[in-house]
Parts: C-alpha cells; structure tokens; sequence
C-alpha cells in the first residue's frame, strides 16, 4: 500500500524525480510497510532466518553507503523519510544496480525494524555472499585464522584493521561469531564489503592445504617469542584465538611460531582487536617500507 509519508512533501517528491530519474519504478516515495513486511526483515537479526532467507541486514548510512561503492549484492534499501535529502540523493546515486528497491518510509517504521536505540534513519538489506573454503591461492596471502572469536564489536574491528593492513582473506572457526550480525556489520564501518571472509573453515583442512603451498603459520600467544625477533616477510597465516580461552594447545604445536607483542607497561592483556592491529603492523612494515 502506498501512502504519503510525513516529511515528504509532494513539492519534495518532484524535485527528487527531476534531480534523479529512476528506471523501472524502483524507488516507492510513498510506502508503508506490512505486518509482514515488518516480521520478515525483524527476522534478520536473528542468524537462523539470515541464513535460511541467505540475507542481512546493513544500518547505519556509512556502512549502506561502503556496500554500493562496493557494487556488493543488495536487494533493497529503506530510508527514514526524515533522513536529509542530500544523504537520500547520494544514496540514489550510488544504487547502479536497477534490482535493488529503494523504499522511504517513516521514522518509526525504521525504528520499529532497526537493532539500534537511535537508528541514523536508513537500513539496507543485503545478500549473503558465502565464501565457503574450497582453495587457497597466493592472493589470498596473507591472511588471519579467527578461532572461536565471539565478540561482535572485536570481530567488526579486526575486519576493517585487516583492510587497512592490506590482509587479503580471513577465516573463521566453526563457533564464532556470525560475520553477518548486524554488530559484526556496523563496527567493520563497511570493510567487511570489501573483504574475502570465509566463516566456519576446519583448521586443519586449511593447515594441509597451506602447507602444501609452503605458507607458515603463525599463533599469537602470550608465551611466545618477541616479534621484533623476526622478519617473516608476508607468507604466513596469523591465527588468533578466543578472547577469553586463547588457542587451544593443540594448534598452537602445529604452528610454525609462536609470537607475542612485548608489555611495557601493566596489564593483564590487550583486547584482540588492539592485538590483531599491532601484529599486523609489526608484521608488514619491516625495513623502513612505508
């Protein structure tokens, strides 16, 4: 059922159309949304229907914005008819995909859908891109193993760190995690659209398959040797472990060093986000290279 939403006025609606005209209808200025409607996509913030429906929801403008700079797969896009109309342009601007459907419907709507206390007014809903571990090729070297990590807000953080570092792929453990979870989205800031992530890989299958290309495997564990001690170049695995359990000793035997970072000061330990950014710089800014 359409409907005019308050906020947007008919004078609005024509200056939209003249500044951004739209193929094939998909933009509904005037749209309220069904009790189904509403069930449906507040079924995506739980991981048992984001992986039945193979979608998720992206809140928050910068995030929604990453994913079409991105081209990433998106199916549609609500926008708070409040939110300003120069955040609303760029955001038809930047939707090059004609199936995508772009809807605005009131505050409340999207309040009524959205995970957050104060909602930034726009949510889109994307498609779930499965990278299940089938191979290993040199592209995707370097890269992280994520062993039972099960904070969102750690697991966001590592994947737009591991972006800024240049990481070319990680992977998750069984357990961890979702990598779709509304959380995991939003603190990535919208890396995670730029990211080859493969959840739920089996250790030791990528253990055999990397070693076979002769990539070392490298555990972050408190007894472990300074990494200032080496210089392992960019042909390496970097696995951490779960924040409040660490590696299990198992992998940590079959890893081909053990590296810790050196404390100065007092502490029990550093979260693992702030970890996984200092490996990562100790580890690929060597020999004066910047």
């Amino acid at each position: 059922m359409k409907r005019t939403v308050k906020g947007m006025s008919k004078d609005q609606k024509s200056r939209f159309q003249k500044k951004m005209p739209l193929k094939n209808n998909r933009l509904a200025f005037y749209y309220k949304l069904s009790s189904n409607e509403r069930a449906f996509l507040r079924s995506l913030h739980l991981k048992k229907y984001r992986y039945q429906h193979k979608l998720f929801l992206i809140e928050g403008l910068k995030p929604v914005k990453e994913a079409l700079l991105a081209n990433y797969p998106i199916e549609s896009v609500y926008i708070s008819s409040n939110l300003d109309e120069i955040s609303i342009l760029e955001i038809i601007g930047l939707s090059k995909n004609f199936s995508t459907k772009i809807y605005l419907i009131s505050p409340k709507e999207i309040y009524q859908i959205s995970s957050l206390k104060t909602p930034e007014g726009i949510i889109a809903v994307g498609k779930i891109n499965e990278r299940d571990f089938e191979f290993l090729d040199e592209d995707d070297i370097p890269a992280l193993y994520l062993w039972q990590v099960s904070d969102p807000g750690n697991l966001g953080t590592i994947i737009r760190t591991s972006l800024w570092f240049d990481v070319k792929r990680i992977f998750t453990s069984p357990g961890s995690v979702d990598v779709y979870s509304s959380k995991v989205v939003r603190g990535s800031m919208g890396a995670i659209f730029n990211m080859k992530i493969s959840p739920n890989t089996d250790f030791e299958l990528l253990y055999d398959r990397a070693k076979r290309k002769g990539i070392k495997f490298l555990a972050a564990d408190m007894s472990g040797r300074k990494l200032s001690e080496f210089d392992l170049g960019s042909r390496w695995i970097l696995v951490f472990g779960s924040e409040s359990h660490g590696l299990p000793e198992k992998i940590i035997e079959s890893t081909d060093y053990k590296l810790s970072i050196r404390k100065r000061g007092y502490g029990e330990s550093l979260n693992l986000g702030v970890s996984v950014g200092i490996f990562l710089n100790e580890l690929l800014y060597r020999d004066g290279e910047e």
